[in-house]
């Protein structure tokens, strides 16, 4: 990178710390959003960092959905070096920083990128202040998901490796796209570097096919430890066999495509009158590029520029990610043609592939007016301000700082009666932030989530409580029923406060004349101390799942499941202890495979820089 470079994204990151100043010098404030950053990730962060602190793994979640595997959800970033940030630092302020930290990393991954393939120093610095200052990224602070805009500034990072040509690189870059929480993007992402492989610039068959596939059998090894286990959590999931409403949910509409080039065509979430959900604002109008970008996206995709570094990949990343996006709206192809695409949920999320596409086109326009003449450095100066001030001025209405102190306050009533107790409560609709359970230890059968247990949602569905579920929640419609009552509900949560449920059953299921204690030693391990009169199988309400493991009385014994969703051992006459264990399956297969896919490219890089 020589010093021409420097200059712009010097300018690129000054002109992004102004955008999040407020955020970045007040520790005590978090970014105004619709949700999601208080109500999903700060406390699975918060819960994260803490078991981390503690000195262990967090392999489970007993805190939400009466229990799930935690390591194995993504959104947790456990293995994200960044993430160090949420242990260091207030975990709002951490957001903040993490998010200007990744604006930056995007800025300057497009800007190597491009100038690796060829692009002149104001080129790549306009395509890479376009690209951090996009809808694309900034949407992601007013919506709440910090985890997207992480993995989102990997994807020119990608892009440059491939082009290095190094295995090393783009197995590296590719696992810590997938690491930083939100695989869906990294996998469309992929989708766009295939084509890239597939077709190499200036070669009629890319011999970057094998390239690609190492890269990608390399990049899955070095994030087996996460890998393994989410995708194992996904098939056990409640996306296995839901229907096509769920799997069509946020289908790009036909008219959203016209915010590609007007972003501020159907306003903002803040405005009177404004229509549809704040997500689907998010998620639909995300890929906006501007006029001015799009002017000259149109040159780029004329056949004059024939020269263009990328010849028709971005073309065809264009309309495959308008294709795949529409989703459910699409009239060529609905969705639920296409069951494997239905696991990833919300398709408008392939319009990644629609805004990349255009960016390189937009590039190709810039590069196809330098060749035609030597543009004035005014001309250059003009567009280039021209850029800024349309998605920087865009872009500042929705970056704000607020308080956030009094939104992750805990109750003192709530605190005083449940948290670190072994007893479950039920939150109802009108709670927000059910998920807040997690900062308290209190034992929350609802929640919110991106996927659960599927023997959580058949269970409910089987006896009546599916009308309070969805894709991602699960508030009961009555804290007192008969659902509910052998999960240990003793307590419901509501605006009016809590409520106690008389006559509550504990964490132990039955026969009725067994009674039993049940003791948290961890997260993932429990210890029940019971009686019964006679021998015979004891079941407890602790999700079942595939990794936890039981001793009777100090002897290893098999667990079966009632329900598909209970947990059940042998147990003798007399009194009895039970031990519950929980540690992903082959764990230790897992852990060796990363450290040895570590080592391997730790010595490449070597090899690069001896």
């Amino acid at each position: 990178m020589r010093t021409k470079d420097l200059y712009f994204y010097g300018l690129t990151a000054f002109l992004l710390f102004l955008l999040l100043a407020s955020l970045l010098l007040n520790p005590f404030s978090a970014a105004v959003n619709f949700g999601d950053l208080y109500a999903y990730h700060w406390p699975l962060r918060h819960l994260s960092v803490s078991c981390l602190q503690s000195g262990r793994l967090p392999f489970w979640n007993p805190y939400i959905f009466a229990g799930l595997p935690l390591l194995a959800n993504p959104q947790a970033a456990l293995f994200y070096p960044p993430s160090v940030l949420f242990a260091v630092l207030p975990v709002g302020w951490a957001f903040s920083w993490f998010s200007f930290l990744h604006l930056c990393w995007a800025a300057f991954g497009m800007q190597l990128f491009l100038r690796k393939a060829g692009s002149d120093a104001a080129g790549a610095g306009l395509l890479a202040a376009a690209f951090a200052l996009s809808p694309m990224l900034i949407y992601r602070l007013p919506q709440g998901i910090p985890s997207q805009l992480a993995v989102l500034s990997w994807a020119p990072w990608t892009w440059w490796a491939m082009l290095s040509g190094r295995i090393g690189l783009l197995s590296a870059a590719w696992a810590l796209q997938f690491l930083a929480g939100h695989p869906q993007y990294a996998m469309i992402n992929a989708c766009g570097l295939l084509l890239l492989a597939i077709r190499r610039p200036g070669e009629s068959r890319g011999p970057g096919i094998v390239f690609f596939l190492s890269a990608a059998a390399a990049a899955m090894g070095f994030c087996a430890v996460q890998l393994a286990p989410t995708a194992e959590f996904l098939t056990l999931s409640n996306r296995v066999g839901w229907g096509a409403g769920s799997a069509a949910a946020y289908s790009l509409p036909l008219k959203a495509l016209i915010s590609v080039i007007f972003p501020w065509s159907v306003g903002t979430p803040w405005d009177a009158g404004f229509a549809g959900w704040p997500s689907e604002f998010f998620e639909f109008n995300a890929a906006g590029i501007g006029l001015v970008l799009a002017a000259l996206a149109v040159i780029g995709a004329f056949p004059m520029s024939s020269r263009k570094a990328f010849g028709s990949i971005p073309f065809c990343m264009v309309c495959a990610g308008a294709f795949f996006a529409l989703g459910g709206n699409n009239p060529l192809l609905p969705l639920e043609h296409l069951p494997l695409l239905g696991l990833l949920r919300a398709p408008a999320r392939f319009s990644f592939l629609l805004f990349f596409g255009l960016l390189l086109c937009a590039w190709a326009g810039w590069r196809a007016l330098c060749e035609k003449g030597r543009l004035p450095h005014w001309v250059k100066a003009a567009v280039f301000t021209a850029v800024l001030l349309e998605l920087g001025g865009w872009s500042v209405r929705f970056v704000s700082a607020e308080e956030a102190r009094e939104k992750m306050a805990p109750s003192q009533l709530f605190v005083g009666a449940l948290a670190g107790r072994v007893v479950r409560f039920s939150s109802s609709a009108d709670i927000a932030s059910p998920n807040k359970a997690m900062m308290y230890r209190a034992m929350n059968i609802s929640g919110y989530e991106a996927f659960y247990l599927k023997g959580f949602s058949a269970y409910m569905s089987r006896h009546g409580e599916g009308g309070g579920m969805d894709a991602s929640r699960f508030s009961p419609q009555d804290p007192a029923s008969a659902a509910l009552r052998p999960l240990g509900n003793a307590w419901g949560l509501g605006l009016q406060g809590l409520r106690h449920i008389p006559g509550a059953a504990g964490l132990g299921l039955g026969p009725e004349d067994f009674a039993a204690v049940v003791q948290e030693r961890s997260p993932d391990q429990w210890r029940v101390f019971g009686t019964a009169s006679v021998s015979g199988r004891a079941f407890f309400s602790m999700p079942a799942y595939p990794g936890w493991r039981a001793w009777v009385n100090g002897v290893r014994s098999d667990i079966s499941v009632k329900e598909d969703l209970f947990q059940g051992v042998e147990v003798p006459a007399g009194q009895w202890d039970v031990c519950f264990r929980f540690i992903p399956r082959f764990w230790m297969l897992w852990v060796f495979i990363s450290f040895f896919s570590t080592a391997w490219w730790a010595m490449s890089v070597r090899r690069l820089f001896p």
